[in-house]
């Protein structure tokens, strides 16, 4: 294999690991259960549309972003850690349950009615499940460093 390949299946494999598209399953469809399958596929596809768009804006401009905003890498780099520890004690503990069983069926009920099929593929779906910050930081790790140079 050229380096190139070599370096091109590393970035993709690193990128699918990120990714898991398997395991964002059981949150693509808790966040859309209150579509219908014609919905659900509408905001699949802009899902991962925005996301790619959010995932190479990143990719192009990202480095030059965090020098401008004079962030080190391994500022960025423990940001993201933390914030997907945040995203991972919320998984494993769950959202923080309201008082009572009425306000849980209100706010479910105010939610599906607000939330279109646009919005949800944006907000949660697109950003930040699909470009979440690890994506976005392999993103910026991955690329090669003459890529990333003014």
């Amino acid at each position: 294999m050229i380096p190139d390949q070599n370096l091109w299946t590393t970035q993709l494999l690193t990128l699918l690991a990120v990714l898991e598209p398997i395991g964002h399953l059981s949150l693509f469809l808790a966040a859309t259960s209150h579509l219908n399958a014609r919905q659900k596929r509408r905001a699949a596809v802009i899902a991962v549309a925005m996301s790619y768009v959010v995932i190479l804006v990143f990719g192009l401009i990202g480095m030059r972003l965090l020098e401008a905003m004079e962030v080190s890498l391994l500022s960025f780099q423990i940001a993201g850690g933390l914030i997907m520890l945040a995203f991972a004690g919320v998984m494993v503990l769950g959202p923080p349950q309201p008082a009572s069983k009425e306000e849980v069926a209100v706010h479910e009920n105010e939610a599906a009615e607000r939330q279109s099929a646009l919005e949800t593929a944006i907000y949660p779906l697109a950003v930040p499940i699909i470009a979440g910050p690890g994506a976005l930081l392999s993103v910026v790790v991955t690329l090669p460093p003459s890529s990333i140079q003014p």
